[in-house]
C-alpha cells in the first residue's frame, strides 16, 4: 500500500503537496497557502525510512536537501498548525531517525518561518500566517479566535526543535502558550475550543475531543512523556482535564457502547467523530503510566471501551471503514446513517488506538481490527495513482473525494506498518537506551568522584598557601628562620598524609600533622634526581620553599580540574547520546516519531 501510495505521487505529482489520485492532477490548495511545498514528501519520509524502503526514502531524502526551502517556496496564507505537525514534525522525526544534519537546518527555516505568528498580546498564535509578509490572521468563522487544538498541538515540534538547536526561544514560545491555557478560567475544569489572542480567555462554551479540541490534550500527556517525567506542569494539567472528562463527557448508548460527547452551553450532544478515536490511545497512556490501581483501572478499561466504540462505527458501514462523525440519537447508534458526516479522508486516529492498545495489552484482537481495516481501505480506497477518501462509507461505491492526504502515509499506514512489525526492534531500542543510561550514570559518578577530588585539592591549596604565607612573613619580621626547629609546626588544614596510590596529600581526621610528612610527598612528588628534591631542610630557604610547594599544590589543583573537565565533556556527550535514544524510546510510544526494523513493506 506504501509503495502504490508513493509511486502514485512520485509518478504524477512529484514536488507538488499532494495527488488527486483519480486525475492525477496535484492538489496544493487550502492549508498549504497554495504552492507545491512537498508535503508528502516531508511528511511521509520517516515512513519510507522506518518500512526499509531505501530508493523511495533516499528519492525522498534528495528532493528535501535539494528542493525544500519554506521561505521561498511558501506563498499566500498556510495554516501555523498544519504546517507545524507535517512539515515541521516531519523534519525533526527524519533528523531523530537518520541524524543527517541537514534537516535540523531545513527545521529551524520551518520554525523561524512560524515565529511572526506568536506576535500577538499573550503570544497565542494565529491559525493563518503569510511567510512572505509575516501577517497572520484567525479564520472568520472561528470570530477570529485561535482554536485550542491548534495552538496546543505545536508543543513537541517546538520543544524538540529548541533542543537539537540549542536556541530556547522556540520552547518559549510554546510554553508561553500553555502557560496562558494553564491560568485562563476553565468551565468547570475544561477547556472551551476558542480562545481569544488578544486578552488569552476562552470563548464561546464548545467543549470536544473531536475536532477543534482534539490533539491539545493528547500533546499534554505526551510533553510529559518526551520530557521523561520532568514536566510537572503538563503532568498537573492533563491528569486533571482527564478527571473532568472522564467525569463530564463520557456516557453509554442504548447498545452498552462508551462514547465521548461534545459539550455546548453546558449540554451534552450525543456524537463522537472519528478524530476523537485519538483518544483511546491518549487514555491508553494514561493508564499505563498511572500508579494508583483504582484509577489506573478505570482508564484502561475506558480505552478498550472507546477502542470497541470506534470499532463499531467502522463494522457497522457497508465499507467497513468509520465516518467523519457518528452519532448516538434516535435510530443512530455509533453510526451517521441517516444525520450526514458519513465520508472518510483516510483519517488514522481508529487504526492508531488501536495499534497503542495492541502494544499496551497484547491483545491479539486489536491486531485483527487493524487488518479489516486495511483490507477494507484496500478494497473501497484504491485506485490506479494512490487512495482516496470515501463520501459515503454506506454507500462506497458513490464516490470518492479524490484526495490523497499526506497524513495518509505519514500516519495511517504507518500505524498500520507498525501493529504488524515485530516486538524484536522495539526491545532492542529500549536496550540501548538503558545501556546508555548505565554508561551515563557511570559518567556522572565519576565526574562527581573527581569534582569531589577538585574541591579537596583546591581546599589543601589554600590552606597550606595561607599558612605558608603566614610562615614566610614570620621569617621576614625575625620571628623563625630555621625549618628544622618548625617540627612542632602544625598545618591548620586538619591534618595532610600521603596517599600511596594517588600519590597526593589526603585530608585525614586527625586535628593536626607535622611538616615533615607533607615535605615527604612534595619530595616524592618532584620528578626523580630533581636536585632541587634533595636536602630540603639544608638547601632551600623558606621563601624557596614555600614557593616550591605552593607551584606543586597549584600544580596539583590545575591536574585535577583538567581532569575534571574532561570527565564533564564526557558525562555531557553520554547524556546527549542518552536523551537522543530516549526521546526515540518516548518517541515510540508516543506516537510523535518511531523507531523500527528496516523490513520491507509489502
Amino acid at each position: 500500500m506504501m509503495l502504490h501510495a508513493w509511486h502514485g505521487y512520485r509518478n504524477y505529482t512529484w514536488g507538488e503537496n499532494e495527488i488527486k489520485p483519480i486525475s492525477g492532477q496535484p492538489n496544493n490548495q487550502g492549508i498549504f497557502g497554495g504552492a507545491g511545498m512537498g508535503a508528502t514528501i516531508v511528511d511521509a519520509a520517516d515512513t519510507l525510512w522506518l518500512m526499509g524502503l531505501k530508493e523511495e526514502y533516499e528519492q525522498a531524502r534528495d528532493w528535501i536537501r535539494d528542493n525544500f526551502d519554506m521561505k521561498k517556496k511558501a506563498t499566500g496564507t498556510l495554516s501555523v498548525f498544519e504546517t507545524t505537525i507535517r512539515f515541521l514534525g516531519g523534519l525533526l522525526s527524519l533528523n531523530a531517525l537518520t541524524g543527517e544534519a541537514f534537516y535540523v537546518a531545513k527545521a529551524k527555516d520551518v520554525g523561524d518561518s512560524l515565529l511572526k505568528a506568536f506576535n500577538t498580546p499573550t503570544g497565542i498564535p494565529k491559525s493563518q500566517l503569510s511567510v512572505q509578509t509575516g501577517e497572520s490572521q484567525n479564520f472568520g468563522w472561528a470570530s477570529s479566535m485561535s482554536i485550542l487544538s491548534e495552538i496546543g498541538t505545536l508543543h513537541l515540534e517546538f520543544a524538540e526543535l529548541s533542543r537539537i538547536t540549542g536556541d530556547p526561544v522556540y520552547l518559549q514560545k510554546v510554553q508561553k502558550v500553555r502557560d496562558v491555557l494553564d491560568k485562563a478560567q476553565k468551565l468547570d475544569g475544561l477547556y472551551p475550543n476558542y480562545i481569544s489572542p488578544t486578552d488569552g480567555r476562552f470563548s464561546g462554551s464548545h467543549i470536544s475531543l473531536g475536532a477543534l479540541g482534539d490533539s491539545f490534550y493528547e500533546y499534554l500527556i505526551k510533553a510529559w512523556l518526551y520530557s521523561n517525567f520532568r514536566d510537572d506542569q503538563a503532568r498537573r494539567m492533563y491528569w486533571a482535564v482527564s478527571e473532568k472528562i472522564q467525569e463530564k463527557m463520557v456516557s453509554h448508548s442504548r447498545s452498552n457502547l462508551t462514547y465521548l460527547v461534545e459539550l455546548r452551553n453546558g449540554r451534552a450532544e450525543h456524537q463522537m467523530g472519528h478524530l476523537a478515536c485519538f483518544a483511546v490511545g491518549m487514555f491508553a497512556l494514561e493508564g499505563h503510566y498511572e500508579k494508583e490501581p483504582a484509577r489506573k483501572a478505570r482508564v484502561q478499561n475506558l480505552a478498550e471501551e472507546l477502542g470497541r466504540t470506534c470499532h463499531e462505527s467502522y463494522i457497522r458501514s457497508e465499507s467497513h471503514i468509520g465516518p467523519e462523525m457518528f452519532y448516538f440519537i434516535g435510530q443512530e447508534d455509533a453510526t451517521a446513517k441517516q444525520t450526514g458526516a458519513n465520508g472518510y479522508i483516510l483519517r488514522p486516529e481508529v487504526i492508531e488506538g488501536w495499534f497503542y492498545l495492541w502494544r499496551l495489552t497484547g491483545k491479539q484482537m486489536y491486531r485483527d481490527w487493524v487488518w479489516d481495516a486495511v483490507e477494507s481501505m484496500e478494497k473501497w480506497c484504491r485506485r490506479e495513482k494512490g487512495y482516496v477518501g470515501l463520501q459515503n462509507v454506506y454507500k462506497p461505491e458513490q464516490g470518492a473525494d479524490d484526495v490523497q492526504q499526506s497524513f495518509f502515509l505519514a500516519e495511517t499506514l504507518k500505524y498500520a506498518y507498525l501493529t504488524f512489525t515485530e516486538d524484536t526492534t522495539i526491545s532492542r531500542l529500549h536496550r540501548r537506551v538503558e545501556e546508555a543510561k548505565l554508561e551515563f550514570g557511570k559518567a556522572c559518578e565519576r565526574e562527581e568522584a573527581l569534582a569531589e577530588e577538585l574541591g579537596r585539592q583546591e581546599a589543601i591549596y589554600d590552606s597550606v598557601n595561607k599558612y605558608l604565607h603566614l610562615v614566610v612573613k614570620e621569617e621576614e619580621d625575625g620571628i623563625r628562620a630555621d625549618w628544622q626547629a618548625q617540627d612542632e609546626a602544625r598545618l591548620t588544614l586538619g591534618g595532610v598524609e600521603t596517599c600511596p596510590e594517588s600519590k597526593v596529600p589526603v585530608l585525614v581526621t586527625s586535628e593536626q600533622a607535622y611538616w615533615d610528612p607533607l615535605l615527604k610527598w612534595f619530595e616524592r612528588s618532584l620528578c626523580a634526581g630533581e636536585a632541587a628534591a634533595r636536602g630540603l631542610y639544608t638547601d632551600v630557604s623558606t621563601k624557596e620553599l614555600s614557593k616550591l610547594l605552593t607551584t606543586a599544590l597549584r600544580s596539583n589543583v590545575d591536574e585535577a580540574f583538567r581532569e575534571w573537565k574532561d570527565a564533564r565533556v564526557a558525562t555531557l556527550e553520554k547524556r546527549g547520546r542518552y536523551r537522543e535514544l530516549q526521546t526515540q524510546s518516548v518517541g515510540l510510544t508516543i506516537g510523535f516519531y518511531d523507531s523500527k526494523e528496516q523490513t520491507r513493506a509489502d
